[in-house]
């Protein structure tokens, strides 16, 4: 298997503790930070029930994970390619951005596991384009993201489309009261594990902290970032509006910098990303929500601006 030849040799704590659950068909209310393993812990057993019944001649769409950003989509789907590599299972990307009739051909040609945004997803029922009513595995990701983002009403309405005999996992940060009241909702009986261990430190990452007045934030972010030698810097901020003054002020300064937000296209916030993993621009500036999946090998300095 993949985890086999990638050296995985030892499960996370949320890991040896939800995959046993998953696996005996229960819901499951999954919280630990992020970084921890929830993906593995619930996208194994999918693609083990799922290629436990293929059927390669009539194709049952069976599986759906849903998450709150096209990132996370791509993030999600790449978990499954890589951990499905020797399998048959088909699997593909349901998100805004991308093309409608594309996404239409590829289900028609018959599909396993559908990983999706909430609202391109519901779209794509209601339009009759897709029949969600033989998922039987759902997985709600980012549950507690995706209710902050305001998406409960499209996730009751997503759950009610799908098979009455499904299992739900919810996986999250925390356990919020609308996790809580989705989970009272649509789950049976859900087994609720909180794993509260701290991820590894890394001796390596150096912390630093500065106080300073807030109308001088922008000159000393500037000074920091022209006077190191680091070609890749992330500075997260925690609103759109931020985002773009950020962008305004290092473009104005000589700095090359690219923006990530929820209300910039697709096919800029993919290309931003490409150009600052190729080092093609200095600083790439993302609110947090549109930050989760971004996944840069050996990044030098994030600076967290709020």
């Amino acid at each position: 298997m993949y985890i086999e030849q990638k050296g995985y040799d030892t499960p996370t704590k949320v890991q040896r503790k939800v995959v046993p659950i998953i696996k005996k068909g229960i819901d499951t209310i999954a919280a630990s930070k992020s970084g921890t393993g929830k993906t593995a812990a619930y996208v194994l057993p999918m693609l083990d029930k799922v290629n436990s019944n293929l059927n390669f001649n009539n194709r049952v769409l069976r599986g759906l994970v849903l998450v709150p950003t096209r990132e996370l989509v791509e993030q999600v789907s790449k978990s499954l390619n890589d951990y499905g590599k020797f399998l048959k299972v088909k699997h593909t990307k349901i998100m805004g951005g991308t093309s409608k009739a594309k996404q239409e051909q590829i289900i028609n040609g018959g599909i396993d596991i559908i990983v999706a945004t909430p609202g391109r997803l519901k779209d794509l029922v209601e339009s009759e384009i897709l029949d969600l009513s033989s998922v039987n595995y759902l997985v709600l990701d980012e549950a507690d993201t995706m209710l902050e983002m305001g998406f409960l009403e499209e996730i009751e309405e997503i759950f009610s489309y799908c098979s009455p005999y499904k299992q739900i996992v919810m996986c999250s940060a925390t356990i919020s009261q609308n996790i809580r009241k989705l989970a009272k909702e649509f789950m049976k009986e859900p087994v609720t594990v909180q794993v509260h261990d701290r991820r590894d430190t890394v001796s390596l990452i150096e912390h630093r902290a500065f106080k300073i007045d807030v109308k001088k934030k922008k000159e000393l972010i500037t000074r920091l970032i022209k006077d190191s030698k680091y070609e890749q810097v992330l500075l997260f901020v925690n609103k759109k509006d931020a985002a773009n003054a950020a962008l305004e002020h290092f473009n104005a300064h000589g700095v090359k910098a690219a923006a990530l937000h929820g209300e910039i296209e697709y096919k800029q916030r993919v290309q931003a990303i490409k150009d600052f993993k190729n080092k093609k621009i200095k600083v790439l500036i993302a609110t947090d929500i549109a930050g989760r999946g971004l996944d840069v090998e050996k990044l030098p300095l994030v600076i967290n601006y709020n």
